[in-house]
């Protein structure tokens, strides 16, 4: 099949300790399981090109003179911004789209910021606020953070009404204001793309998300749940009664867990 050496790649990707994780890789890689005629190499350059012009943009300074500077020239100048209009569309969660469209999508846009600053030598990192997911950079007087939906920087009490007004409930900031894993950042790229085309209804495309979610978290259930029942809905029995048995192992009992073992008695008949 011609997902399969894709697949090959992000499995050894996902084998890899967290920092060795490439994240830029990753999401090159989650691009081309939708588009496999996509040509990673191409789009790594377009970015290193990105990163040498805002080298020679930003003026000398210290780490956060240089990491203002980046967010208001890639944010601001360069113009990369959040799709308010079509905040579901799947392209927003595709980094060689955000580059040729200049729209995406926080966890996105972060991102490309922090290939930037990699290459640029600023201590950026992820922040995994929930609902709206943000750039955080390491200083001495602690960390700032900026919104990637046009570069603001906000303080972690702004954070908290921002992740309220996401999640639609309150949320105690502080845990979600470390760095978060390389790995984690893929996962929540797959988790999106996963959610907006089940909406859609578009279950090959769900399934395939699915699929690289547990080539990450392979002891997911509620993932191994997810995909059993879109495979047995695309006629991948074999797979669906391995989801369906992995899933009952961890919950044998409930309501869900009765469902799945009729589906499961099914296949056997």
């Amino acid at each position: 099949m011609f997902l399969e050496p894709l697949a090959r790649e992000f499995r050894a990707l996902a084998s890899q300790g967290d920092e060795s994780i490439d994240l830029v890789e990753g999401a090159l890689l989650i691009a081309a399981l939708y588009h496999p005629r996509l040509d990673r190499s191409s789009w790594r350059q377009q970015l290193n090109a990105l990163a040498t012009a805002a080298a020679a943009a930003l003026e000398p300074g210290g780490p956060v003179r240089r990491a203002r500077q980046l967010a208001r020239w890639l944010f601001q100048e360069q113009r990369f911004r959040g799709n308010t209009l079509d905040y579901y569309d799947p392209r927003n969660s595709f980094l060689p789209d955000v580059l040729r469209r200049r729209l995406g999508i926080p966890l996105t846009l972060a991102l490309l910021y922090l290939e930037v600053a990699r290459q640029l030598g600023i201590p950026a990192f992820g922040a995994p606020v929930p609902g709206h997911f943000v750039i955080g950079v390491a200083t001495l007087d602690g960390p700032l953070f900026f919104d990637p939906f046009g570069g603001a920087e906000l303080t972690p009490p702004q954070l908290a009404v921002l992740a309220s007004r996401a999640t639609g409930r309150p949320v105690a900031i502080e845990p979600f204001l470390r760095p978060a894993a390389h790995r984690a950042i893929l996962m929540r790229m797959l988790q999106n793309l996963k959610a907006i085309y089940l909406a859609r209804e578009a279950w090959e495309f769900a399934y395939r998300a699915l699929d690289w979610i547990l080539l990450l978290a392979p002891a997911s259930p509620l993932d191994r749940r997810d995909r059993g029942l879109i495979a047995y809905r695309l006629g991948q029995y074999g797979v669906a009664s391995e989801d369906f048995q992995r899933y009952l192992a961890v919950f044998p009992r409930g309501e869900e867990s009765e469902r799945l073992s009729r589906l499961l008695a099914s296949l056997a008949s």
